[in-house]
């Protein structure tokens, strides 16, 4: 009698983890990347994960100062040698804030495989990129250094932490 009640109990354990695995997978996961603190700005970087694939980037502006304006978002890609190219975000961040009100917050969404996408119609050789805030004075706020790869996705390169 107590082999039966031991077996209910270890198949109802297993019943239970992998109930809640199928519950949790499913889940959408917000996971932060970057985050570059400025005097008048922070600019923070993440990802957001469906069904363990990073399926959006995440981009937020927090303003510290009022004086700021933002002109412009793009993207600096970088190759093993250090040459550079970018590309412009605009295009794909509709609704990012071009004059955002002071103390607060601004976060956009940028399609990962649009994204891609757009690295791969330049052909370029990338090996690492970063994303760049421009103010209308010429300043440039950036993120840092980023890489996409096969298995992670997407990366912070001078980490080693990889989502």
């Amino acid at each position: 009698m107590e082999d039966i009640i031991g077996y209910i109990i270890i198949f109802g354990l297993g019943f239970g983890v992998i109930g809640l695995y199928f519950f949790r997978k499913d889940k959408q996961k917000i996971l932060p990347v970057s985050e570059q603190l400025y005097s008048d700005l922070k600019l923070s970087i993440g990802v957001i994960k469906e069904k363990n694939k990073v399926s959006k980037i995440w981009i937020q502006v927090d303003v510290r100062n009022p004086k700021v304006s933002i002109s412009g978002s793009f993207a600096e890609l970088a190759d093993k040698e250090g040459n550079k190219t970018e590309i412009d975000l605009n295009p794909m961040l509709k609704n990012f804030p071009h004059n955002p009100p002071d103390s607060s917050s601004h976060k956009v969404i940028l399609d990962f495989e649009q994204f891609k996408d757009e690295i791969q119609k330049i052909n370029f050789p990338l090996k690492k990129f970063r994303f760049i805030i421009v103010s209308e004075n010429g300043k440039k706020y950036k993120s840092h250094e980023l890489g996409l790869h096969n298995w992670w996705n997407l990366m912070k390169l001078d980490s080693g932490h990889y989502n």
